[in-house]
């Protein structure tokens, strides 16, 4: 690759992390994460920067900012999955502790340039520290992911734009890097492999794209309105085996579990909440005037199901009326499930399996 193409991709990674950033500052209504990607791709922009001052500018300064760089990224993505994924989301005073890292890491390399301590030596050394974080910042997110993903059935009737797809497969890419940059590193080191690194320098521009595209489509899973939220909804990432524990401290008795179960069952049958393709706990919860935690104990104890279960079994319930009623039978069988709530084919189809044990044009071609 030749030194022109490899600095024009790097001056176009930097106009697009200022393009997206951008973005993100004038976006209507935006929340703490898009605050937090915000900055983050100021931060990329500068960092992208940094690399290419660093190929014509001989200044250790530059050299040190470039590896310190690679101490925030995993902090930056750390706390954008974290906020996206709770309840009322604020950035507190230990949120900066993530970032005192590179703090140190810029104050050593100024330490070591001006008296006159092994440059070459400090900059390997916060190099290191770098994918060391990068890495941990990776597994730490991929873990919290999982967690998220066990508790969006237990709050909302639908999985497409809360389950955060793209953010784990781009977790899983920084992670990739992170350990293939570790691996030559050893390579070099140790074995004294010539290995060219240019290749890392052409996926900052895709990296940020992929930030900047998914980034600004994402909408906030939990609003910052929502009743019933903090601790309690927290307490919802617990796995199943602690359900049992955390519900006997609650104090609801299973006649008002019954009394709830029995307003479920009405808000679906004679109101038809699960028409709403994005129906979600707390809207539940607010339409009823009950708590969401009580909704969320009476559905796991008294009904054995998930929120997610319940309200798409009266979806499926309904397409499978819908299907062969006169009036729809110039319509697809697609078009009939966004009737009944489904906002997805991948879904309804996914769904109405696990509810039958047949795909929809199966089960349409068995009642012939």
């Amino acid at each position: 690759m030749t030194e022109s193409i490899l600095n024009g991709i790097l001056i176009f990674g930097a106009i697009q992390a200022v393009f997206f950033s951008l973005l993100f500052v004038t976006k209507k209504n935006k929340e703490l994460p898009d605050k937090i990607i915000a900055i983050w791709l100021f931060f990329l922009a500068i960092n992208t920067l940094t690399i290419l001052s660093a190929k014509f500018i001989d200044k250790e300064f530059l050299k040190v900012c470039q590896v310190s760089f690679t101490l925030i990224h995993g902090a930056f993505l750390y706390l954008y999955a974290r906020k996206l994924t709770i309840n009322n989301a604020k950035f507190h005073k230990t949120d900066f502790l993530h970032f005192v890292p590179f703090i140190i890491a810029i104050i050593i390399g100024l330490l070591t340039i001006n008296y006159g301590f092994n440059k070459q030596k400090a900059i390997n050394s916060i190099a290191i520290t770098g994918i060391i974080s990068g890495i941990s910042y990776s597994v730490l997110v991929i873990y919290h992911l999982i967690k998220h993903n066990k508790k969006i059935k237990d709050n909302f009737s639908f999985t497409e734009k809360v389950n955060l797809n793209w953010l784990t497969n781009l977790t899983i890419g920084i992670f990739i890097i992170w350990l293939g940059g570790s691996l030559v590193g050893v390579l070099m080191r140790f074995f004294q492999y010539n290995i060219p690194i240019v290749w890392v320098f052409t996926v900052i521009p895709i990296f940020i794209f992929y930030i900047g595209f998914y980034g600004i489509k994402q909408n906030i899973i939990y609003s910052p309105n929502t009743k019933d939220s903090g601790k309690k909804t927290d307490l919802l990432i617990k796995s199943n085996s602690n359900k049992t524990e955390k519900y006997k401290k609650s104090g609801l008795q299973e006649l008002s579990m019954k009394s709830i179960n029995d307003k479920l069952i009405y808000t679906m049958e004679k109101e038809l909440l699960f028409l709403n393709p994005t129906l979600s706990l707390s809207d539940l919860s607010e339409h009823l005037i009950i708590p969401a935690h009580h909704i969320t104990q009476t559905l796991n104890e008294y009904t054995k199901q998930s929120f997610y279960d319940f309200v798409n079994y009266y979806r499926v319930k309904e397409f499978k009326e819908k299907v062969f009623a006169p009036e729809n039978s110039s319509f697809s069988l697609l078009g009939i499930a966004f009737d009944c709530g489904f906002n997805s084919k991948s879904s309804f189809n996914r769904i109405f399996k696990k509810h039958t044990g047949q795909s929809p044009s199966e089960f349409k071609a068995s009642k012939k």
